[in-house]
């Protein structure tokens, strides 16, 4: 079947994917701005010179497959799964699948998605090193994504030595993991009942959390504003973080909220949902039980301070915030060390220095171990090449990548990727 598909797209000029949803499928909206997957996909139509055309989704999955509508294309993307599971596992066996956007993940479905399980991890680890020592947790959601936030959550505080405590956390049983059955059948209308519902519990325990980790930004929204009106401060009685980095919106105006919160990488995950489809098309990857999980980025804002609420904890804070920012962006350039001292306006001797003493690492091991990281994604999660990985990700010579991979990771690049692709055959 695979070598069917793979026949027609050498007949085409370009490999042509259908991608299911309306066009665009994911329009600009200011309180989602961190999931900006068209960006990805426009790139990825220049990078791996193929076609994409958008098929509307009125009719549904089922009236789909019965016109046979996937005959055109060498492959689908789903910017929309809705519907009967096993009818998306037919389409995946007529032509190669990967779900990009609004569905949720089961056995044997393709997809490209954000880390959530990483999301609760990145956060959980910030509020630790902070200071804070009782963490909550808070999600109204009965969907896989804030089941892998919550999983993330409670696998940090276990690897620190704290166990959960069950009245810190609304929504999730923190010993099944399962939502609370006062949830089932939310709505949004619900959520300043939901906020006030919590806010309430907390101020009736003889000991609270001085930090909650929210499902995501509307979450924590909510639960400001119900602390707002009972006189809590945030961050100084209860510090608070979410996930989507939304922008706030209203009467014209677009602003930055005041936020802690995971940004995530909307561009990959459209970049790589056309990646991952293609090499499924061309026979480098199996058919089905793919998937990439996209790493999020923790935005570091006032409601989630403990430790640098103080002039020069927040003094510190700006230079790390500055300073990480440019390195994320500028990590695979020669001459990061100079630019980002200029960045800051500092020499760079003076930078070292003071990079030493805000983050209690040397410069060169944070820029290494962010090449690495990204380098071990591409490992994981691509086809590329190791001398494509190494010269994209910042590293000058084959020599170093190898022993700087082995030396964080274990093992050679080469035996990352097998067994992360064993792992997933037998997943």
């Amino acid at each position: 079947m695979g070598g069917a598909s793979t026949a027609n797209a050498e007949k085409r000029e370009y490999i042509r994917i259908g991608c299911i949803g309306q066009k665009p499928p994911f329009m600009y909206n200011p309180q989602t701005a961190s999931l900006q997957i068209d960006t990805g996909l426009i790139a990825a139509v220049r990078d791996f010179s193929i076609e994409i055309e958008w098929i509307s989704f009125e009719e549904g999955i089922r009236a789909f497959l019965a016109r046979e509508g996937y005959r055109d294309y060498d492959g689908i993307l789903g910017a929309i799964v809705r519907g009967e599971r096993d009818d998306w596992l037919t389409l995946q066996e007529k032509r190669p699948f990967v779900a990009c956007g609004e569905f949720v993940p089961f056995s044997r479905l393709n997809y490209v998605e954000n880390d959530d399980v990483m999301s609760g991890r990145l956060i959980t680890e910030h509020f630790i090193d902070e200071g804070h020592v009782s963490i909550g947790f808070m999600s109204p959601y009965p969907h896989a994504w804030a089941q892998g936030r919550y999983d993330g959550y409670i696998g940090t505080l276990r690897e620190h030595g704290m166990e959960p405590v069950r009245e810190h956390i609304f929504g999730m049983d923190c010993l099944t993991g399962t939502l609370d059955p006062v949830f089932v059948g939310f709505t949004h209308q619900r959520f300043p009942e939901i906020a006030t519902m919590y806010v309430e519990r907390l101020l009736s325990l003889g000991t609270r959390p001085s930090a909650v980790v929210c499902a995501n930004d509307n979450t924590a929204k909510f639960i400001i504003a119900a602390m707002k009106e009972r006189g809590l401060r945030v961050p100084e009685d209860i510090a608070l973080a979410g996930v989507d980095d939304a922008i706030e919106r209203g009467n014209n105006r677009w602003r930055t909220s005041k936020l802690t919160s995971v940004r995530q990488d909307g561009y990959a995950r459209g970049y790589w949902s056309v990646g991952l489809l293609v090499d499924i098309i061309e026979g480098r990857r199996n058919r089905d039980g793919q998937s990439i999980e996209v790493p999020p980025r923790l935005i570091i804002r006032e409601t989630s301070l403990k430790r640098s609420l103080s002039t020069a904890g927040r003094t510190a804070l700006a230079f790390r915030r500055a300073v990480t920012d440019y390195i994320e962006m500028n990590f695979a350039r020669d001459n990061v060390l100079p630019a980002v001292a200029r960045h800051v306006g500092a020499s760079t001797e003076y930078f070292l220095k003071k990079f030493h003493r805000t983050t209690g690492m040397k410069f060169g091991a944070y820029l290494n171990d962010l090449r690495l990281t990204k380098a071990a994604f591409f490992v994981k999660d691509t086809t590329r090449t190791m001398v494509d990985i190494l010269y994209d990700v910042g590293f000058s010579t084959e020599k170093t990548f190898y022993l700087s991979f082995r030396r964080k990771f274990g093992c050679s690049p080469q035996t990352y990727r097998a067994r992360h692709h064993k792992r997933r055959k037998k997943g």
